[in-house]
């Protein structure tokens, strides 16, 4: 794999419906990546969309996932992965980690375009109020993260479905948090600054995929406190083919 220049990525803007996604561009994959990058583009996108129906009008309530934790995170990946996966989608696959005979549980097993995929997912808090990158919830989670998708490489390779091989990803959403509401001119700051947070965040854990989703504006504070923004770093590894 090609070394990340993160300094150099292009930031690019994709836009649907009401949502705004900023991502790093030209981050330098191996093609064997390429339809994990795709996958997770396709993913984040669609976690947005579904993420707004939790700020409903009708209903008159706020209650965005990434307010809270991963289990949250859950109520909208899972039936995202369903549609994209056509139904092919299980949660909590039991799997045997570095070979031993304990059982531990990947997040989702799932096939997209006629690969397996095995995700890890994880979710932490960027609070705003420092320039800082926490090293226990953030890199540590990331960090674990890795060590969890490495544990079953042996594993995988005995999964029985004719596919084209095992793809192992990693999602890590990041919730921007301010520990204050922000007015109007805080929201643009922080919408200004989305490339630079990137970068930092690039340098430190040195992902595949680097995206943010800016969080419509009106919907942004909850409950005395600030939510403008949701990064999602991803790792992709090549595919691993069935033994």
């Amino acid at each position: 794999m090609k070394l990340i220049d993160y300094e150099t990525a292009r930031l690019i803007s994709r836009k649907s419906q009401k949502v705004v996604i900023k991502e790093l561009n030209n981050l330098s994959l191996a093609p064997e990546q390429e339809i994990g990058y795709e996958f997770i583009r396709l993913l984040f996108m669609e976690f947005a969309k579904e993420s707004i129906r939790f700020g409903n009008n009708r209903y008159d309530f706020l209650m965005y996932p990434h307010f809270f934790r991963e289990r949250q995170l859950s109520s909208v990946i899972t039936p995202i992965l369903y549609r994209l996966c056509k139904g092919f989608v299980l949660a909590e696959l039991p799997v045997h980690r570095n070979d031993s005979d304990n059982t531990c549980w990947a997040d989702y097993w799932c096939i997209y375009k006629n690969y397996t995929f095995i995700i890890e997912m994880k979710h932490s808090r960027d609070i705003l109020d420092t320039d800082s990158i926490r090293e226990d919830s953030i890199v540590g989670r990331w960090k674990q993260m890795k060590k969890q998708l490495g544990s079953v490489k042996n594993e995988i390779r005995l999964f029985e479905e004719k596919t084209e091989g095992v793809i192992r990803i990693g999602l890590h959403f990041i919730s921007s948090k301010s520990n204050k509401e922000l007015d109007q001119s805080n929201i643009k700051n922080y919408q200004s600054k989305t490339k630079e947070r990137l970068i930092r965040f690039g340098k430190k854990l040195k992902p595949d995929y680097a995206g943010c989703w800016l969080v419509p504006e009106k919907t942004v504070n909850f409950e005395g406190l600030a939510y403008p923004g949701v990064l999602l770093m991803g790792k992709i590894y090549s595919p691993i083919p069935h033994k």
